[in-house]
C-alpha cells in the first residue's frame, strides 16, 4: 500500500471512530433525557429545566431571567409556621423564625433588594429585620450574597458561607461589581462539610453540595405545618453555568445529587426548596395556599418525590456531560451511573 493510501486509510478510520463515538454519546444523551422526563412526572418542580443545555426539544424553556425580573413583585408570604418567602421571580430569600431570632437563607442581588424586598417583606409579615442573627449564603454568587452588607448593618447578623466559596469571592474583591450587583461581604463564618448552625430552638444542618460552585451548601432544617414537623432541604445551587471547560465541577454536582438522595431517604426529607422560583415553583405554590388556605401544603412532597427530583437533576447533569464530551472530546468524562 502506498503512503498516500495509508494516509487516506488512516483518515477514514479516524473519521469513522469519531462518528461512532459521537453517535454513542448522542444516544446516551437521549437515554438520560428520557429517564429525566420519566422521573419528572412526579417531580412537581421545574428542575427538569436543568436539561435545557442538551438541546432536546422535549424540554420546554421557562421564562428568561429578564422576563422573570420584569414580572410584578410577588407578595411576601408564609410557607410554613416558621418559614417565610421574601423575593421576586428571579431570586429570593427564605426566613426561618426561631425562639431567638431569624435566620435568613440567601440575600438576593444587592442592598436595594435587601432593603426593599427582604427587610420590607419581613416587616409586612410582622417580623423585625433587626432580629436577624444569621444570613446563610448558599454559594458565592452575587445574586445570593448581594444583600448581606445591608442586612448586617440593620441587624448585626453573622454571614455564613462555605470555606471554598469565601476563598472564591475574596479573589473577586479586586474587580468592580457589575451594575446592580454588590461587592462581596467581608469574611465571617466559614463552614466545612458536617457543620451546622444553631439558633435558639432551631438547628440548620449545612449539607455540602459542591457543583454549581465548589463550596455550595444546602441547608436542611425542620419546618412546621400547623404544628406538624417536616424536614426541608434548600438545594443551594442548581444550574451548570460553570461551562464545559470544567467537567470536574459536573462530576462534583453528580456526586452531590447522589449523596443527597441517600441523605433524603435516610433523614426523611420531604420538602425540596430552591433559591430560584423557576425550580421549586415556590411563587405558584404560595399563590395556591393564599387562594385555598385549607388545601394540603403543596410544598410537602414526600421523601420519594424529593429523591425523584434529585435523580432528575442527576440525569440532566449526565446528559449535559455527554453533550460536553461531543464539543470537548479531550475533557475527562463525567461520572456515569445506571439508568
Amino acid at each position: 500500500m502506498s503512503n498516500r493510501n495509508y494516509f487516506f486509510y488512516g483518515l477514514f478510520t479516524l473519521l469513522f471512530v469519531v462518528q461512532s463515538v459521537g453517535c454513542q454519546t448522542a444516544g446516551r444523551q437521549t437515554d438520560f433525557i428520557d429517564a429525566a422526563i420519566q422521573r419528572a412526572d412526579d417531580d412537581q418542580h421545574g428542575f427538569i429545566q436543568l436539561c435545557l443545555p442538551v438541546g432536546d426539544r422535549r424540554i420546554v424553556a421557562g421564562p428568561s431571567k429578564i422576563e422573570r425580573v420584569q414580572r410584578p413583585m410577588p407578595p411576601a408570604a408564609r410557607a410554613f409556621d416558621n418559614l417565610y418567602f421574601v423575593g421576586n421571580h428571579w431570586t429570593h430569600a427564605w426566613a426561618i423564625t426561631t425562639s431567638d431570632g431569624i435566620i435568613i437563607l440567601d440575600a438576593m442581588d444587592n442592598d436595594s433588594d435587601a432593603q426593599h424586598i427582604i427587610a420590607a417583606g419581613l416587616i409586612e409579615l410582622g417580623l423585625d429585620p433587626k432580629t436577624i442573627k444569621y444570613v446563610i449564603v448558599s454559594h458565592g454568587h452575587s445574586d445570593h450574597y448581594g444583600g448581606t452588607r445591608y442586612l448586617q448593618e440593620v441587624s448585626g447578623a453573622r454571614i455564613v458561607m462555605g470555606e471554598i466559596d469565601w476563598q472564591m469571592i475574596e479573589a473577586k474583591k479586586t474587580f468592580t461589581p457589575k451594575p446592580n450587583r454588590a461587592a462581596p461581604p467581608d469574611r465571617d463564618i466559614a463552614v466545612v462539610p458536617g457543620d451546622s448552625i444553631r439558633l435558639g430552638d432551631t438547628r440548620v444542618e449545612l449539607f455540602s453540595s459542591p457543583g454549581h460552585t465548589l463550596g455550595t451548601i444546602s441547608p436542611v432544617f425542620t419546618v412546621f405545618d400547623q404544628g406538624r414537623p417536616h424536614r426541608a432541604m434548600l438545594w443551594g445551587g442548581s444550574s451548570f453555568n460553570f461551562g464545559s471547560s470544567r467537567p470536574e465541577q459536573l462530576d462534583a454536582y453528580i456526586d452531590s445529587t447522589r449523596r443527597a438522595i441517600d441523605y433524603v431517604r435516610r433523614e426523611g426529607v420531604d420538602i425540596l426548596l430552591s433559591n430560584h422560583a423557576i425550580y421549586d415553583r415556590s411563587i405558584d405554590k404560595l399563590s395556591a395556599i393564599s387562594a385555598t388556605p385549607d388545601m394540603p401544603n403543596p410544598f410537602i412532597l414526600g421523601s420519594e418525590a424529593v429523591s425523584n427530583t434529585l435523580q432528575v437533576m442527576d440525569y440532566c447533569a449526565q446528559a449535559t456531560a455527554e453533550k460536553w464530551l461531543q464539543t470537548h472530546p479531550k475533557n475527562p468524562k463525567a461520572k456515569q451511573g445506571a439508568l
